[in-house]
């Protein structure tokens, strides 16, 4: 649960947010909640949030635990995607890699997500960074119905929160900052998730 969890927020990418030498962005040339551009490259660190909100990492001794960087563009229906490719460092998941797709279309956030009762992968439709707080959008993925709810949004910030209308243990939220993507993803359910330290943008 704690993989689909982490895979389903990133689908992404899909994920961003401290400290790096590339980290200040010319907004004219990432201009959206998740910029999209070949080279780009975030580090996360994994992690789990105690009964005393207290957050512990998963790898304590790593700087980042896994990395997703934008690697390539490929055309899949007519619509071009950005390649990503998801490389984990933790004593868990070693050397193992992931490779998502996921396209900006009008405000929107496309992704290639993998059926896992049909093992194909279908074009999903993950974020709207359109609407306003309070507002909802829903998707498809596994035979549920995802709804989405912007809980924050700011001219630099947008939090979402996901669910299952009657489904359990399902629920999530996704923090992404203009200019430079994905920064926290967490599931309200299970308290664990992942979280920007750093950033390489083009």
């Amino acid at each position: 649960m704690n993989n689909k969890i982490l895979n389903i927020s990133f689908i992404v990418f899909i994920l961003f947010l401290f400290a790096c030498k590339n980290n200040s962005v010319n907004p004219e040339i990432s201009s959206s909640f998740m910029p999209l551009h070949k080279g780009n490259k975030w580090f996360y660190r994994e992690y789990y949030m105690t009964f005393d909100s207290s957050i512990v990492y998963v790898s304590p001794d790593l700087e980042y635990d896994m990395t997703e960087e934008i690697v390539d563009e490929k055309l899949i229906n007519n619509k071009v995607y950005s390649v990503i490719k998801k490389r984990y460092f933790d004593k868990i998941h070693v050397n193992k890699a992931d490779t998502f797709y996921a396209r900006l279309e009008n405000k929107k956030l496309y992704d290639l997500i993998k059926d896992y009762k049909t093992n194909k992968y279908v074009i999903n439709f993950f974020a709207d960074f359109s609407i306003a707080k309070g507002d909802t959008f829903h998707f498809e993925w596994n035979g549920f119905t995802y709804i989405g709810e912007i809980l924050e949004k700011s001219s630099s910030l947008i939090k979402i929160h996901y669910k299952i209308p009657g489904g359990a243990d399902e629920e999530f939220e996704t923090t992404f900052k203009k200019n430079i993507g994905l920064v926290n993803s967490y599931s309200t359910d299970w308290r664990n998730g992942m979280e920007l330290t750093k950033y390489e943008l083009k």
